[in-house]
């Protein structure tokens, strides 16, 4: 009876850890300021290869009106620069390229170790909630929060497959652009409920420049990366 036992209590212990669709990322002190971001992911956009699913490459990272930049949240290979076939992609997300251009300007020599310090894997649940301690230098004040995600090979119509250089919609190995959502937040005080972020333009789908492209009719799934993006202020009183 005792060897039952067992088997059904490890059973059920397989069994809850594989139905779980949903995993929480980030270490933070929960009484300091922290933002949570809340993220579901639209596997069905994702394209496939040999090895499963590509899965999103993201930062986040926040900009205060004195032009002062800090990424709080990047995916390993951002933070490691390491991309297959490739030592840099600046086209996966040329819009914080750019950002982190300024945030590191002199200290080139940190970046790798501060980006590895809060990176994580990319998230492959159906939801992930990721906790990024805010920076003491933006607490108390209204920032822009940026999230900039991209995902491999997402053709469509117009950014096809084996386009030649020249061609119009050429994407080199990419796909479709990046995609820039973005929201204001006051970091002084608890979010009451979430912040829901709009997309506000895309990146260069080459990265040859660093600027928010507005122009989105040529873009069609790499919008639906996520079903749904929140964010939240926490660790601080009402």
């Amino acid at each position: 009876m005792k060897r039952v036992y067992l088997l059904l209590l490890v059973c059920v212990m397989l069994l809850s850890g594989c139905g779980s669709n949903s995993q929480t990322m980030g270490s933070v002190d929960p009484s300091k300021p922290y933002l949570e971001v809340s993220l579901s992911l639209n596997k069905d956009a994702y394209a496939g290869g040999i090895f499963g699913k590509y899965y999103p490459t993201f930062t986040i990272w926040l900009e205060d009106d004195g032009g002062s930049v800090k990424t709080i949240y990047a995916t390993k290979k951002v933070a490691q620069n390491k991309w297959t076939g490739s030592s840099d992609r600046p086209s996966a997300l040329p819009i914080w390229y750019g950002a982190a251009g300024r945030e590191f300007l002199g200290k080139e020599s940190e970046r790798a170790t501060q980006l590895d310090a809060i990176s994580s894997a990319s998230p492959s649940k159906d939801t992930a909630i990721i906790k990024c301690q805010i920076p003491e230098d933006f607490v108390g004040k209204t920032v822009n929060i940026y999230l900039e995600a991209n995902v491999s090979f997402d053709y469509n119509d117009y950014y096809k497959k084996d386009l030649k250089e020249g061609d119009e919609g050429y994407n080199d190995v990419n796909g479709q652009p990046s995609i820039l959502w973005k929201a204001s937040l006051d970091t002084g005080k608890a979010t009451e409920g979430t912040i829901v972020p709009e997309i506000v333009g895309t990146g260069h789908v080459l990265g040859k420049d660093y600027e928010i492209h507005s122009d989105m009719s040529k873009v069609t799934t790499a919008k639906e990366i996520f079903t749904k993006i929140e964010f939240a202020v926490k660790g601080v009183s009402q």
